[in-house]
């Protein structure tokens, strides 16, 4: 039995935000909207791990959101939410998540340091307001809960500042993502890709500084292992991206070739090539 693997289950497409930057929402657009109760209950029974990962899409309006935790825990498995945290403003919904079922944590998204750079990234104003009450009402019941922070051209110079304030909650988990775009996002929203070499320097800091208070882990998403090299072992291998993302001919002599996502296609396009620098093969 794989007691500690998390297996994710995207449970829905549907979405109460409208962010900018949303891998998702083109298969929103298309008409996808919730997995089956059914469905989702024959995933859990067919997998052998007892932790399962509820994302989307937003996996908190899902219709059958409490039939899904209570399935869960009728047959002793536990759960996590990837999550915008809208929802987790109203204290009796999160009173539910945990009279329903096994909620071992949550992940939830904050994209700014205030409402303005928070709420227009999130495409909802008022967002940020419930993101940060809902901060405070998982504090209150002592769930555990990480962020996500997704990187763009609007907020990357404030990294600082959105850690200094995700600290003053009891925090277990930070994410820094960069941006995945889709053909779709690209065309509508590539104003808000970032040089990655404009970013390092501030994220290289804020991580150094989260890792010395040694209260939370740390992990970055969507990049290459050289945009860090004193941090290359917090940059997630993520193959699921493979097909938007392509390694160059200088990475074949990486140390990491076989374990880095690679760059996206979107971004050579963009802004080229010339700040990568392949990790040496050891002698």
């Amino acid at each position: 039995m794989e007691k500690t693997k998390l297996k994710p289950i995207f449970i829905t497409y549907k979405c109460n935000n409208n962010c900018l930057f949303c891998m998702n929402k083109i298969r929103s657009l298309e008409g996808k909207g919730e997995l089956d109760i059914f469905e989702i209950e024959k995933k859990i029974l067919d997998s052998k791990t007892d932790l399962f990962e509820l994302t989307g899409g937003e996996p908190t309006i899902h219709s059958k959101l409490y039939e899904i935790i209570t399935f869960l825990a009728k047959n002793n498995k536990n759960y996590t939410l990837v999550t915008n945290g809208r929802l987790f403003y109203y204290n009796d919904f999160v009173k539910k998540l945990t009279n329903h079922g096994n909620l071992a944590g949550v992940r939830v998204s904050i994209h700014g340091h205030n409402s303005e750079t928070h709420d227009e990234l999130s495409g909802v104003k008022g967002s940020y307001k419930q993101v940060i009450q809902g901060f405070k009402n998982l504090n209150k019941l002592s769930i555990p809960f990480g962020v996500c922070i997704v990187i763009t051209s609007t907020n990357y110079m404030y990294l600082n500042e959105i850690v200094k304030l995700v600290n003053k909650f009891k925090v277990n988990h930070y994410s820094f993502s960069f941006l995945a775009f889709t053909p779709t996002t690209f065309r509508d929203h590539k104003n808000l890709m970032i040089e990655y070499n404009k970013v390092t320097p501030i994220l290289e800091k804020v991580v150094s500084q989260i890792i010395k208070t040694k209260q939370a882990t740390v992990n970055i998403e969507k990049a290459p292992k050289c945009i860090l090299p004193n941090f290359h072992e917090l940059i997630l291998y993520e193959p699921y991206l493979s097909s938007d993302y392509i390694k160059l001919k200088k990475c074949e002599n990486c140390y990491h070739l076989q374990n880095c996502t690679g760059i996206s296609k979107f971004y050579l396009d963009t802004i080229g090539k010339s700040e990568f620098i392949p990790f040496r093969i050891k002698n």
